[in-house]
């Protein structure tokens, strides 16, 4: 069934701004599916509201990192509003990254406080200190404060990811507010999303490829499925009954996921979109019946600079892989 079709008229807004306009039209629409759980937009909202003011009176300052260590699950992304609602930037920190990796994170990034649960905080990753646990918050949360907040700027940064060190140390890229504002404004032309996409957050958080998956869909009004792939392992029989049982209509995934996807049994998939690496030329074949595009982009300048459609049916001539940087 088709869903409302948005007109994304935030382009001048901060991200909380935007989201803020999604929750106005659409409080009781489910915003995250994470297996048997839900919220919906006005219980994100109330909630990373909540534990912004939190944040707040803990003295934390304007463009303040604040690391959030925790798995998959609508504590990720609540956590992810509420320290940009704050006017703070998320570091996101997966814990199936490896220790050291992780550490040097924490220690680059100089993190005031970090966000997480009680079962991950006893590893010793993060100096006691500066653990802030979502279950303390939740046994506060009738104390605390639900009113939406306005502290942040456009210009302000919004999260702080760390780029896969292939060349040598990894390097903590700082983006703005502006630079996911113009991403969900444009990304829509690739995505095509309406009220009733239900888009697949396959990504760790770690990688910003979850930046365009998450905040595309929340300010658009989607729905976003938690992958149930919480430790990174690609596992296909878990990602294709994930699609068939949800009825993903949205879908991101990288080259060699993609060579692997059954495709002919997904019945529900609308549009597929390739990233992180280059695409063969077979590949964009194979989903010709499907749109789909390509998207490509440096850390740097908010997930995707460049991209390439291929509207549903059409057919394909091509007898080289595709160059990422000439599309």
């Amino acid at each position: 069934m088709a869903g409302e079709t948005i007109c994304f008229e935030g382009i001048n807004d901060t991200i909380p701004e935007a989201f803020h306009k999604i929750v106005e039209r659409f409080p009781d629409k489910i915003a995250i599916v994470d297996g048997p759980g839900t919220i919906t937009y006005r219980e994100l909202n109330d909630k990373s509201n909540r534990l912004s003011h939190y944040l707040l009176s803990k003295g934390i300052s304007k463009e303040e990192r604040i690391g959030i260590y925790v798995n998959r699950s609508i504590d990720m992304v609540t956590g992810m509003l509420a320290v940009i609602k704050a006017g703070a930037a998320y570091v996101p920190l997966d814990p199936h990254y490896p220790n050291e990796r992780l550490s040097y994170m924490v220690e680059d990034s100089s993190i005031s406080y970090c966000l997480s649960h009680k079962e991950l905080g006893k590893n010793g990753l993060i100096d006691s200190s500066k653990i802030i646990y979502f279950e303390d918050i939740e046994k506060e949360s009738d104390l605390l404060m639900k009113e939406n907040l306005h502290i942040a700027d456009q210009r302000d940064l919004a999260y702080v990811i760390y780029t896969s060190g292939t060349t040598g140390r990894p390097k903590g890229v700082m983006l703005e507010h502006r630079g996911i504002i113009n991403l969900v404004y444009n990304q829509n032309k690739m995505m095509c999303l309406d009220t009733s996409a239900k888009v697949l957050q396959f990504a760790t958080f770690n990688f910003d490829s979850s930046v365009i998956e998450i905040f595309s869909t929340l300010l658009f009004g989607g729905e976003l499925h938690i992958s149930v792939d919480k430790e990174n392992q690609f596992d296909m029989s878990k990602l294709v009954e994930q699609i068939k049982h949800e009825g993903i209509s949205h879908i991101i995934l990288p080259p060699a996921v993609l060579k692997e996807l059954p495709i002919n049994e997904l019945s529900t998939i609308k549009v597929l979109g390739s990233a992180g690496s280059e695409c063969p030329v077979e590949l964009v074949s194979k989903f010709k019946h499907i749109s789909f595009f390509n998207g490509y982009g440096p850390t740097e300048y908010s997930v995707c600079t460049s991209f390439k459609m291929f509207p549903r049916m059409r057919m394909l001539q091509m007898n080289s892989l595709f160059q990422l940087g000439s599309l």
